[in-house]
């Protein structure tokens, strides 16, 4: 047995099945270091290519994060409201850790 046929079966599929999406910062990281593994291993990547990849897709991620804090800013301000005015929304943006 490939260690890649034992985490394919803990990474849940994503295909909008919100009761399967991790609740917490450690659960996300686990489960984003099991696809991880999984992509390195089925593509036979080095750590130097694996490593390129996730701080590609860091850079992705953060700049669509950014793109949408500035939309959901506008439709809270179309509202008359501050984006400041909902308690915690801001800190959902702002993440420093990432998940990787």
């Amino acid at each position: 047995m490939r260690a890649i046929d034992i985490v394919e079966s803990e990474v849940p599929d994503r295909g909008g099945d919100n009761d399967e999406i991790a609740q917490n910062d450690d659960e996300i990281k686990r489960l984003n270091a099991l696809s991880w593994g999984k992509l390195k291993e089925v593509h036979y990547l080095t750590q130097t290519s694996l490593d390129s990849v996730v701080e590609g897709t860091t850079a992705i991620v953060q700049n669509m994060v950014q793109a949408i804090r500035k939309e959901v800013e506008k439709k809270v301000r179309e509202s008359g409201q501050e984006l400041m005015d909902f308690d915690g929304l801001a800190d959902v943006f702002d993440k420093t850790q990432p998940f990787f």
